[in-house]
């Protein structure tokens, strides 16, 4: 399973770290010009996180570190069939350095 944090303040944005693996995936935007706010992180099967960058919805593929567009919004809701996984939502605490940012 993987853990994933993610931050109010957009300098730390979110944080992924597959401890099967050792993988992990820090994304944040926090520049003097622009500033997103990573938020409202959910896992879903197969290692895809929907969550809120700023103002849009994005859809990220931790297998291929790839980042897709879905909508302009907040607060994402995600609603699965029965016969898939439950999604889950882990605190910092669960990954290896307490949720700090990659440096």
């Amino acid at each position: 399973m993987t853990a994933i944090a993610d931050a109010y303040d957009p300098r730390f944005g979110m944080r992924a770290f597959n401890p099967a693996t050792g993988q992990s995936l820090h994304l944040a935007v926090d520049t003097p010009f622009l500033s997103w706010q990573t938020r409202w992180a959910t896992v879903l099967p197969g290692d895809q996180v929907v969550l809120q960058i700023g103002p849009q919805i994005t859809l990220v593929d931790l297998n291929t570190r790839e980042l897709a567009f879905v909508a302009f919004g907040y607060s994402p809701v995600i609603v699965l069939d029965q016969a898939a996984s439950t999604p889950t939502v882990s605190s910092p605490a669960q990954l290896p350095d307490g949720g700090r940012p990659i440096r």
